[in-house]
């Protein structure tokens, strides 16, 4: 690979990812972490990689405050290269989530860069292990970076000492028809970095029979009903397991969700028939599966009339979002050609 940049532009759009809970952590012996969820659209990042004399970093999203994150996943990148100096471009942050709200944008903006920069360098993007390698990600769960490169529901089983990313045991593409109603909250965010570290420290280890019952429940029950797209199936199936998962963090959250809001949130959910509710990873958002558009706009109006009733659940704001059944799409301009990948 060269250290010269090119006259490209590239454009990478990306999904996020729900993540339902682990499968295991704090054993002494066999695989750690894994777990599984789903990617969707609507909330990921889109990202421009242009020429310029020089590394610019630009943040455009709504919070502006990706940048300290680009830079480091470019030095990360520069340091594998073993280049004399980053790339000679322009990055820009078109679009993006808020950080920290358990929709793994951390993994999703760290491959999206390392891809860009490859692109932009000429050179074929690397495979996903090497993405994740090059970037720092998928240390733990490795959901989001096969989400990355593939979309749809994916179950991975953890990963043994040694290995860089858990291996894809399997993946699923959901129906197309299905959406997720996401909640979130402004200005609150989910455990990460040193405090995520701290908490996975004090927990106690997930036992074994939690695993397997964990892991019984993915394969006898949640990718069956994926399959097949029945989405009660696969709703009742998600309450389980998000309910035994939740309930391994719960002396790191105090609960099996990350509030007091967050439970009420799901108790009046639940209570009212919606099937399929539950947190992505620490939080705090919380979702909720609605077989298509009119079911989900149902799922917001039901909400919105409790919120008139109860004001602590006037904190959520909703988006409804679509199942995304591919990976990152690259795009590379130039002024004779147009490429696009995914």
């Amino acid at each position: 690979m060269s250290e010269a940049g090119s006259d490209l532009e590239v454009i990478v759009e990306t999904g996020a990812r729900l993540h339902f809970g682990l499968l295991a952590f704090g054993q002494q012996h066999g695989r750690q972490f894994g777990g599984v969820g789903a990617m969707i659209d609507g909330v990921g990042f889109r990202l421009a990689v242009s020429p310029a004399e020089s590394l610019q970093v630009v943040d455009r999203s709504e919070t502006g405050s990706w940048s300290p994150r680009i830079e480091s996943t470019v030095a990360r990148y520069v340091a594998a290269e073993s280049l004399t100096a980053p790339p000679p471009c322009r990055i820009e942050v078109i679009a993006a989530p808020r950080p920290h709200t358990g929709l793994g944008s951390g993994t999703q903006l760290g491959l999206a860069v390392a891809a860009a920069l490859d692109r932009y360098r000429g050179c074929p993007v690397r495979d996903i292990e090497e993405l994740a390698a090059v970037s720092g990600r998928g240390q733990r769960s490795a959901v989001g970076a096969h989400g990355f490169v593939q979309g749809g529901l994916l179950f991975e089983e953890g990963k043994l000492p040694g290995e860089m990313l858990s291996p894809l045991a399997e993946r699923v593409a959901l129906p197309d028809e299905w959406r997720f109603v996401l909640f979130s909250r402004d200005a609150v965010e989910g455990q990460s970095g040193t405090a995520e570290q701290e908490s996975f420290a004090r927990l106690p280890p997930i036992s074994g029979e939690v695993t397997a019952r964990l892991r019984s429940e993915i394969v006898e029950s949640m990718l069956p009903a994926a399959r097949q797209g029945d989405r009660a199936a696969f709703g009742e199936s998600l309450d389980r397991y998000g309910s035994t998962a939740g309930a391994c963090f719960a002396a790191a959250q105090g609960g099996v969700y990350a509030s007091a809001e967050s439970a009420r949130l799901v108790e009046r959910l639940r209570t009212a028939g919606v099937v399929g509710v539950g947190q992505s990873s620490w939080g705090p958002t919380i979702f909720a599966l609605a077989a298509n558009a009119g079911e989900a706009e149902t799922i917001v109006e039901l909400v919105e009339r409790e919120a008139a009733k109860d004001t602590s659940l006037a904190v959520w704001r909703t988006s409804l979002v679509s199942v995304r059944n591919h990976g990152a799409l690259i795009e590379s301009r130039s002024p004779t050609t147009l490429k696009t990948t995914s």
